[in-house]
């Protein structure tokens, strides 16, 4: 995988998102909608008790979303980031803090109001 200069496989490549974020873990579900899973360490504003997670398809490019707390990890896309199917890492990263500045998601201690 070719990106910005670098030649990265999928897993370099979604890792050095992950860093890039401050990512918690990282998954690799095995379906067909979603190549990676990025743990955010923020929360989603006006989903109380859901993780925030970065959402990444080969195809498609990056999305975030909410991430239940159930065993089984349930996933619900927000929006798409709008960044291209492989920015660099950086670029999402800019991204993750144009949506925290937009109070989209905050810091897990951040008041809801």
């Amino acid at each position: 995988m070719h990106t910005n200069g670098n030649d990265w496989s999928p897993h370099e490549y979604v890792d050095a998102v992950a860093r890039s974020v401050h990512g918690e873990t990282v998954r690799w579900p095995q379906g067909p909608s979603m190549d990676a899973v990025i743990v955010l360490p923020v929360h989603a504003r006006n989903h109380p008790g859901k993780n925030a997670v970065l959402l990444w398809n080969h195809d498609f490019g990056w999305s975030w979303g909410v991430e239940e707390a159930d065993v089984r990890r349930t996933i619900s896309i927000v929006d798409t980031l709008g960044i291209g199917r492989t920015p660099d890492p950086l670029r999402c990263a800019d991204r993750v803090i144009e949506l925290i500045s937009a109070r989209a998601v905050c810091s897990r201690m951040c008041s809801e109001e």
